[in-house]
């Protein structure tokens, strides 16, 4: 089967951790904003190894991060998930 692109990614914010819906969502859209910004490094790395993936973020934080932190993680896992690829590629 193929995928319509090179990643399909879903987020998640737990019901349990954060019981309004106001405070999930605003997570979200930091989160798809942050990954909006970011996906091209992931989508250039996965079409140079012609590799399709999908998978999902789950917000754990505690607290409700504001955008930049949140960038900034959505960054770092999107480095490390093509550091992990490149290792189990080799």
């Amino acid at each position: 089967m193929s995928l319509p692109s090179s990643a399909q990614v879903a987020f998640s914010v737990p019901k349990k951790s954060y019981k309004l819906a106001v405070d999930r969502n605003l997570i979200k859209r930091r989160i798809r904003e942050a990954y909006r910004k970011k996906k091209q490094i992931l989508y250039d790395f996965l079409s140079a190894k012609n590799i399709q993936i999908t998978f999902i973020l789950i917000y754990r934080n505690k607290t409700i991060s504001d955008y930049t932190a949140i960038e900034k993680s959505v960054g770092e896992v999107i480095e490390k998930l093509c550091n992990d690829i490149c290792k189990k590629s080799e």
